[in-house]
């Protein structure tokens, strides 16, 4: 067989492999209200990855260890976490562009933790509608691209946010934690890497935990009040 037929081949075989490992990617999106958070304000909804600086992303890895590094802004639009022999980095405005996933450490992931609080940014889950007010559309994960191996997926977004003394609608949350179940996990090497679509919106201030209700805050101060009492009780 002519060299050029057998380069042909080939790459058809690599695009099929490609193809396979992305049809058995197993990918399940979850919603967890968590604990309610609360902002001002949103002041953008075209968010880009340099406007996440600031947000802690932690990655798991499979022998138990952990690293957590704070999102940088590297250019205009593109910023990125950058672990040590990981990193995961975003250009252009989350709703659409790909953030991508690398791993050169000597394990595989486990899974990611992207906290928005701390850099005011929530992620807006509703595609194709607008839920909360002034948040425009939203886009949930979306798996785009896998690494040589198929990898399964549990996507869960976490504590939902209410903007302007408002009760959350469901749509923004904030964080997100990524999940790999398989066996594997996300694998290691110069050439693996992950893209996934997910949402983001800028907030005004840092989303805090909401205050309690007051109906709740006179529970929270009764129950103290019985356990202060009954430390005195052991006292005397």
């Amino acid at each position: 067989m002519a060299k050029e037929n057998l380069m042909a081949v080939g790459a058809v075989s690599a695009i099929l492999v490609a193809l396979g490992a992305l049809a058995q990617a197993g990918v399940v999106v979850a919603y967890d209200p968590g604990t309610t958070y609360s902002t001002d304000g949103l002041s953008s909804v075209s968010t880009s990855g340099a406007a996440m600086a600031g947000i802690l992303v932690t990655a798991y890895t499979a022998d138990g260890d952990s690293e957590t590094v704070a999102w940088i802004a590297t250019g205009t639009y593109v910023g990125g976490a950058y672990g040590t022999g990981w990193s995961l980095y975003l250009g252009n405005d989350t709703y659409g562009s790909w953030w991508t996933l690398t791993n050169i450490t000597t394990h595989a992931i486990t899974g990611l933790l992207i906290e928005g609080a701390p850099g005011n940014t929530v992620f807006d889950v509703w595609a194709n509608t607008e839920g909360t007010s002034g948040s425009s559309n939203g886009w949930p994960f979306e798996f785009k691209h896998g690494p040589s191996i198929p990898v399964d997926i549990i996507a869960t977004y976490r504590n939902q946010v209410g903007v302007a003394g408002d009760a959350p609608v469901g749509d923004l949350y904030e964080e997100m934690e990524i999940e790999f179940t398989n066996a594997g996990g996300f694998p290691s090497g110069v050439y693996e890497w992950l893209g996934f679509i997910a949402d983001t919106d800028n907030a005004t201030t840092t989303p805090l935990p909401a205050v309690p209700e007051p109906a709740s805050a006179i529970s929270l101060a009764a129950g103290l009040a019985l356990l202060g009492g009954w430390g005195l009780r052991r006292k005397s």
